[in-house]
């Protein structure tokens, strides 16, 4: 009697020990089932389209059926990599939900934010540095994302990133003027790049662009205010070397004569009035003081000048309209404006309390 209790007992054992197994195969199969009605199987190949799809709710499907979160594929990116450099932003937003680092590294050591910036993605650039992407991560080859966006010409990029990388700004914009790039040489300069910055041999920005071809760079440069007399280490000016690298006509252009204005020089009278000028449009623009409440002109115009933050830019031609009701926002303050004039002399040597100069 007592081993026909055991057997029954064991029997028992048995039976309930399959219950969980059966219904845990059962859920396996139904989720394959759901991923399968929605066009996916549990593969690595559709871990990363979902990504890209932007389709959350197949990649919470995925994590139910408890697939990794930081699945790589053949490059060493992980999906949030995928979902960056196609602007995926709600796929992203779950994938960080599911603990995956905003600056979780892939191939060649990028982070997602760097794989946005190579692929154009403004707006996801802006969403993960409001993540805490860090601005000054470097890849495998030493490249910042601001670095980045210069070399691979997405320029919006380079405007979102410049106010998180001001010690970056004249190395991005010797790389610019390096690659040819324009229009980041306009966004860079706008932010307070210097047209002055120099590499370690002392070629300025205008003379890389020169030596490399690069025409609409050269002009700009020139058109912002690069000096065309300053000489490298070696003495050779700008239009020197591109002559010696074989660009007469980008010589020809450095070379053309400077027009009056451009070697004008104000007085202290002239960039007083400027300023005043600046300040007056900016105090015409603001509220009119409360009844009673009305300030001195002096205390006005200290005041009332809007001055340029972190995160925003320092110059553009078009500022932001104001909205119904609101006052106009105050002329914008373009740095480069501000930069000094050529002279056309140098110094060739001193004696004494005598120099002598030499007209370029």
């Amino acid at each position: 009697m007592n081993g026909l209790f055991r057997n029954i007992a064991g029997v028992m054992t048995i039976a309930v020990s399959l219950v969980p197994l059966q219904s845990c195969k059962k859920k396996d199969e139904t989720l394959k089932a759901d991923l399968g009605d929605a066009g996916y199987k549990l593969t690595q190949e559709d871990w990363f389209r979902a990504s890209r799809g932007n389709d959350v709710a197949a990649l919470k499907q995925f994590s139910t059926a408890k697939f990794p979160a930081d699945t790589r594929d053949a490059a060493g990116d992980s999906a949030l990599h995928a979902a960056a450099a196609v602007g995926a932003q709600e796929a992203a937003d779950y994938l960080l939900s599911q603990r995956l680092p905003v600056d979780l590294r892939g191939g060649v050591e990028r982070t997602p934010l760097m794989a946005a910036v190579i692929a154009d993605q403004t707006k996801m650039v802006r969403w993960l540095l409001a993540q805490g992407a860090d601005p000054q991560a470097k890849d495998q080859e030493g490249f910042k994302p601001l670095m980045l966006a210069v070399r691979e010409g997405s320029v919006a990029s380079v405007g979102e990133l410049a106010p998180y990388s001001r010690e970056d700004l004249d190395p991005a914009l010797l790389l610019a003027a390096l690659v040819g790039r324009a229009t980041a040489i306009d966004e860079l300069t706008n932010y307070g790049a210097s047209v002055y910055a120099r590499m370690n041999d002392g070629r300025t920005p205008l003379m890389i662009a020169a030596e490399n071809g690069h025409a609409e760079s050269v002009a700009l440069l020139l058109d912002i205010g690069s000096s065309r007399f300053t000489t490298d280490a070696e003495g050779r000016t700008a239009a020197e070397i591109a002559i010696a690298s074989g660009h007469p006509e980008l010589a020809a252009l450095i070379l053309r004569d400077p027009l009056p204005s451009e070697l004008a020089l104000e007085t202290p009278v002239e960039i007083a009035e400027s300023m005043d000028a600046y300040v007056d449009a900016a105090v015409a623009q603001s509220p009119a003081p409360a009844a009673g409440s009305e300030a001195p002109a002096r205390f006005a115009r200290q005041h009332t000048v809007s001055v340029p933050i972190a995160g925003q830019r320092l110059g553009t031609s078009n500022p932001p309209a104001a909205k119904p009701g609101e006052p106009a926002s105050p002329p914008p303050l373009v740095m480069r404006h501000y930069q000094e004039k050529e002279v056309p002399i140098a110094v060739k040597s001193v004696k004494g309390d005598t120099a002598t100069v030499v007209i370029l």
